[in-house]
């Protein structure tokens, strides 16, 4: 089928380039037969005949313009997903996948361990939000109350005399004038802070 292959990049060795029509996802497009369809599954169909039922191509190269029939091979549905996310790198939100971040659920799936622990936390503090910490003055454990913060984080004192005026340790005067205690003061979100925050 001389028109399908002049719209093909033919290089001596690697991917065949479909040049022409590609729909969004990257896929080139073929009209044959009378109806629209992918310009690889075309590519397969012609060098080895129908794609068998049930299965369908996934692309060995893992670039979807490529036409290439060595590039192509049958699959299942399932071990088509499977290699493609086996082909990624990072998680749905960016994160990279590296030997502290992956895990492999008992489905086999790849999760992120730092989307996973994030919905977990969030997810508790909607179930159970008696257990969520008491920020400021209300937390039984706080030393300092709003208007001291206040007053540290705008005074001239060094952090030695703010720490024995206020009778806490330096270090705490230290965090709180760098936002890691007591951020929700200054909109800090208390998730990223730790514990400390709540004091």
């Amino acid at each position: 089928m001389e028109r399908f292959w002049n719209k093909v990049n033919r290089a001596a060795k690697g991917c065949w380039l479909w040049t022409a029509t590609s729909n969004r996802l990257g896929y080139g497009q073929f009209k044959y037969r009378g109806r629209m369809m992918r310009a690889h599954i075309v590519a397969f169909e012609l060098s080895n005949g129908p794609v068998p039922a049930g299965l369908e191509l996934d692309h060995l190269c893992g670039n979807r313009a490529c036409v290439n029939p060595a590039h192509l091979e049958p699959v299942s549905h399932a071990e088509n997903c499977r290699r493609a996310k086996a082909k990624r790198t990072t998680c749905r939100n960016g994160h990279p996948y590296t030997a502290e971040t992956l895990i492999i659920n008992n489905k086999g799936a790849r999760c992120c361990r730092i989307c996973r622990n994030k919905y977990s936390r969030e997810r508790q503090w909607k179930e159970h939000p008696h257990h969520r910490p008491l920020r400021g003055a209300i937390n039984p454990n706080a030393k300092l109350t709003e208007a001291q913060v206040v007053e540290i984080r705008r005074g001239t004192m060094t952090g030695v005399e703010a720490a024995k005026h206020f009778g806490v340790c330096k270090n705490m005067i230290s965090l709180i004038r760098t936002g890691q205690a007591w951020g929700h003061l200054l909109g800090v979100s208390s998730k990223s802070q730790g514990r400390r925050s709540s004091f």
